[in-house]
C-alpha cells in the first residue's frame, strides 16, 4: 500500500533532482559541445523553475496529509 509519505518522498527526490540541473545550467556558461544555445538555456531555465514550483505547491498542499 502506498502511503502519503512514500508519495511526498518521491516528490522531495524529484524536485532535488530538478533543483540540481537549475543550478548547474544557472552556474556559468555552458560547454559549447553541450549543444544548447543562450535561448535554449534560458527556455529549460524558466520550464524547471515552474517545475520546482509546482513540486512546492504539491507538497506544501500536502503537508498536513503527511503527518496525518
Amino acid at each position: 500500500m502506498v502511503t502519503m509519505n512514500d508519495l511526498a518522498g518521491g516528490w522531495g527526490q524529484a524536485r532535488a533532482a530538478l533543483q540540481q540541473q537549475l543550478d548547474m545550467l544557472e552556474a556559468g556558461p555552458l560547454d559549447p559541445q553541450f549543444g544548447l544555445n543562450e535561448h535554449e538555456r534560458k527556455a529549460i531555465v524558466l520550464h524547471l523553475k515552474k517545475a520546482i514550483s509546482a513540486y512546492d505547491a504539491l507538497m506544501k498542499e500536502y503537508a498536513n496529509a503527511q503527518r496525518a
